[in-house]
């Protein structure tokens, strides 16, 4: 395929941040298309790029991770880094981080004397006490006085 002198460079100086995001997410849609083709299938098992997402989320719950600066980890659009994640582990990167950061809370809970709302304030949760009720099933002071976790972490 044939270019003319300096056009790719004066494209990539041209090029908007939603114009690159476009142009990722069309480069993706052509590699799935590809794979549908019947382009060699990936190797079986885990996709490391997900593996290394999910591992980092687990080391650094408490880290400010966005969808977008997972993404980056990953070397893939925030759409594909999603539904990967998703493909792999039945729900999508930040319900990963909210429940890691959630059950940090509960061992710092029953592990520490703090109080509820330095607790909260470690998790970067805004409505602490009722994420937390959701994911264990009673508020924060009730599962301190009780000291388990309801189905382990």
């Amino acid at each position: 395929m044939g270019t003319f002198p300096g056009t790719t460079r004066k494209l990539a100086r041209a090029a908007r941040p939603e114009q690159q995001a476009l142009a990722m997410c069309a480069l993706e849609e052509i590699v799935r298309l590809a794979d549908l083709a019947g382009a060699p299938a990936a190797p079986p098992g885990p996709d490391p790029r997900i593996a290394r997402v999910r591992q980092l989320i687990a080391e650094t719950p408490e880290a400010p991770h966005t969808l977008g600066s997972l993404a980056a980890i990953a070397g893939l659009s925030p759409s594909r880094v999603s539904h990967l994640y998703a493909r792999a582990t039945g729900h999508s990167p930040m319900q990963e981080v909210r429940t890691r950061r959630l059950h940090r809370a509960a061992r710092l809970l029953t592990g520490t004397g703090m109080s509820i709302a330095a607790v909260a304030g470690t998790v970067d949760q805004f409505h602490f006490s009722r994420a937390f009720r959701r994911e264990f099933g009673l508020p924060p002071s009730s599962y301190r006085h009780n000291g388990e976790v309801p189905g382990g972490d």
